[in-house]
C-alpha cells in the first residue's frame, strides 16, 4: 500500500468506528484483541494536530501583512526622494542651458569677452559641484532607505522560512506516524475479519471491511 499524503486525510475515524462497534457489540466483548480503539484515538489526535498546523500555516500570512505595514514609511520616502531627484534633474537642465547661453554670448565673434567667458565657465563649474553634492545627498538617502527596506524584507523572509520549516517538519512526522497507524489498523482489521468469519459473524466482517475504506 502506497504511503498517503496527510492532506488526503479529510475524515476523523472515531465516529465511524463507534458506529461499527454500536452495530457489532461483539467487538467489545473480549473476542477481538488487541482493541482497535487506541489506534483510532491516536489517528484522530494526529488528524486534529495536522488541522492546527494547517491553520498555523495560514497564520504565516500575518508576517506579510506586518511587513507591508512596516515598509510604508520607506516606500513613501523613496517616492519623495525620486520626486526630488526628478525635480533636480529638470532644474539642472534649465540651469545648464542658461549657463550655455551666457557662455555662447561672451564667446561669440572675433573678439570674445574673456572675462565673461571665464565667469560663465566658473558659474557652470560651481553649479555642477553643487549639483553633484545634491545628488550625492539624495543618493545616500535613497541608499539608506533601500537598506532599511531590505532589512525589513530579509527579516520577514527569515521569520517566514523558520515558521514554515517548523510546520513542515511536524507535518512530515505526523504523515509518517499516520501511515504507520494505517498499517497497524489494516493488519489488526484483517485479524478481526478472520476472527469474525470463524465465529460466523459475517456482518461484523463486512462492517470492519467497510471501516477500512475510510483509510486513504
Amino acid at each position: 500500500m502506497a504511503a498517503a499524503k496527510i492532506q488526503d486525510r479529510t475524515k476523523f475515524l472515531g465516529g465511524p468506528w463507534d458506529v461499527v462497534k454500536g452495530k457489532n457489540p461483539v467487538l467489545s466483548k473480549g473476542l477481538f484483541k488487541p482493541p482497535m480503539d487506541p489506534l483510532v484515538d491516536q489517528y484522530d489526535k494526529h488528524k486534529a494536530e495536522f488541522d492546527k498546523l494547517r491553520m498555523k500555516k495560514t497564520e504565516l500570512k500575518a508576517l506579510i501583512t506586518s511587513m507591508t505595514a512596516k515598509v510604508v514609511p520607506a516606500t513613501t520616502n523613496l517616492t519623495k526622494l525620486s520626486e526630488e531627484s526628478g525635480k533636480a534633474a529638470k532644474d539642472i537642465s534649465a540651469s545648464s542651458a542658461k549657463h550655455g547661453e551666457t557662455l555662447n554670448k561672451y564667446n561669440e565673434g572675433d573678439d570674445p569677452d574673456t572675462k565673461g567667458v571665464y565667469g560663465a565657465l566658473t558659474a557652470l563649474a560651481d553649479d555642477c559641484t553643487a549639483n553633484a553634492a545634491m545628488y550625492k545627498t539624495i543618493g545616500e538617502k535613497m541608499s539608506s532607505t533601500m537598506t532599511e527596506f531590505a532589512g525589513i524584507v530579509k527579516k520577514t523572509a527569515a521569520d517566514y522560512k523558520s515558521g514554515a520549516d517548523a510546520i513542515e517538519a511536524k507535518v512530515k512526522k505526523l504523515e509518517a506516524d499516520m501511515n504507520g497507524l494505517d498499517d497497524q489498523m489494516r493488519k489488526l482489521a484483517k485479524n478481526y475479519q478472520d476472527i469474525a468469519i470463524k465465529a460466523d459473524k459475517d456482518d461484523t466482517a463486512d462492517s470492519i471491511r467497510g471501516f477500512l475504506t475510510m483509510l486513504p
